[in-house]
């Protein structure tokens, strides 16, 4: 596979699937039945996001293997944390001031309070281990920040303390018997504890771990010798891929069908990633491709809080909200481009202000933890 920065396919793709969870949660849960049902399985996108999660969690930890620098446990949680916090921090603050201050007019600093005793853990990014009580996060795509966290760290764990067992058995035997036991849980909500973890939580480790294998095909797809018209042929056929992807999540809600799409996208990760597809020179010379990538999360972090207060405005003027999709479309982009560039100059003022404290906090013999 081609060693790059970033994958434009994958960034272009991010940005797709994006819209598509954000026009799943529009016409599902604002419209609901008073609406034409419309991307009744856009939810599978999400499959997207933790098949790509768990592909590049197993690329790193190789490449750390192959410098012989592989981070411990504890290390690579810490990075992790400090990866997606600040972006899940500005985008529950978001939702906060949103839904529970503007909508809900919750001002009381006792209320508030009392709120947060039980949102510290959404902003922790553990109540995906069942602390949410079954209860929809307050950002409520967050979800899967706190999934993708929650199961990376024990993947990694997995990977550190005895590779060769957990890749060639554990790993897939959990997916053999990981899927059998989903067809036979009654109720499929992310946030719903099913014994021993949330229902999003199981889909993230069994999605996450196909990402090995996405990694195990772009590995030999990159070794065969394509002539142009293969690569054509392969790129149409990844096309099709999503194009097929795209009609389910549109059309279809149904367990075999999230599972197929699973697959099905599991092998376009594959493609994209081999570096055999002819989209990604084509893509290269587009220049806003690796933005679309980064703004993504934005998108899919701050979309369902402008969704709410869009639902209410409407119909407190007795409008329905689908008649009003372009004002929506521009308000999700113009909050996702606010909540991006704010997150960006937190980072930045987090760094320099730790640049400037640390001398004088900490000694010269101070470890770094």
């Amino acid at each position: 596979m081609k060693a790059q920065h970033r994958n434009l396919e994958i960034d272009l793709l991010k940005f797709l699937y994006s819209w598509v969870i954000v026009f799943y949660h529009f016409f599902q849960d604002s419209v609901g039945s008073e609406g034409p049902r419309y991307f009744i399985g856009g939810y599978y996108g999400v499959e997207f996001y933790l098949l790509t999660a768990g592909a590049f969690l197993f690329l790193t930890y190789e490449r750390q293997k192959e410098r012989q620098s592989v981070r411990m446990p504890y290390q690579y949680l810490k990075q992790r944390f400090l990866r997606l916090f600040p972006w899940a921090l500005t985008a529950f603050l978001f939702t906060v001031i949103t839904r529970r201050i503007l909508l809900d007019h919750v001002t009381s600093p006792g209320d508030l309070l009392d709120y947060f005793s039980g949102d510290i853990w959404e902003i922790l990014l553990v109540n995906w281990n069942g602390m949410n009580d079954d209860a929809l996060a307050l950002n409520v795509p967050a979800w899967t920040l706190s999934a993708m966290l929650l199961v990376g760290f024990v993947i990694w764990c997995c990977l550190y303390f005895d590779e060769k067992r957990f890749l060639h058995f554990f790993m897939p035997v959990s997916l053999l018997l990981g899927y059998g036991l989903w067809r036979h849980i009654p109720v499929g909500t992310t946030q719903t504890w099913i014994g021993f973890t949330t229902v999003g939580t199981f889909r993230a480790w069994l999605a996450m771990n196909i990402g090995f294998y996405c990694v195990i095909l772009a590995r030999s797809l990159s070794q065969v010798p394509l002539s142009k018209a293969g690569r054509v042929l392969l790129t149409v056929g990844e096309v099709g891929l999503h194009v097929f992807c795209l009609w389910a999540m549109l059309n279809r809600d149904t367990r075999y069908y999230q599972w197929l799409v699973t697959l099905l996208l599991a092998l376009a990760v594959a493609i994209a990633l081999s570096g055999k597809s002819c989209l990604g020179p084509l893509l290269a010379r587009l220049r806003v491709i690796p933005f679309l990538g980064e703004i993504s999360l934005s998108v899919y972090l701050t979309h369902y809080a402008v969704l709410e207060a869009n639902h209410r405005l409407w119909q407190h003027m007795g409008q329905p909200m689908e008649e009003h999709i372009p004002l929506f479309v521009l308000l999700v982009l113009a909050f996702a481009l606010l909540h991006y560039f704010l997150t960006k100059l937190f980072m930045k003022l987090c760094r320099s202000g730790w640049a400037k404290l640390r001398p004088k906090l900490l000694t010269d013999e101070a470890h770094t933890f």
